[in-house]
């Protein structure tokens, strides 16, 4: 990915997951910028009232590692809170 200082391979995939948001401002890392999102693809969001599920299927011996970032690409109104759930296997 050309602004990818990293050179990580940004593609989103927004099947099923919600409604697609894009945003022209900056957004950029809170802290210390280590894992370096370039605001580019974090300026690309999917977002839902519902419930939104992700599936990776793989072996026994299979390992993965995730990571998630999060962006509140939409202002909030007055007042108004955000708030979610993680889970992996149900926990």
């Amino acid at each position: 990915y050309p602004d990818d200082r990293f050179d990580r391979i940004w593609s989103p995939d927004y099947d099923g997951y919600g409604t697609p948001f894009n945003t022209t401002e900056t957004v950029s890392e809170s802290g210390d910028p280590m894992f370096g999102m370039p605001s580019v693809v974090m300026q690309t969001a999917v977002y839902s009232k519902d419930v939104i599920l992700v599936n990776w299927t793989g072996g026994v011996d299979d390992m993965f590692y995730l990571y998630l970032e999060f962006a509140d690409v939409v202002r909030p109104a007055n007042a108004q809170s955000r708030l979610m759930n993680v889970l992996m296997n149900g926990q």
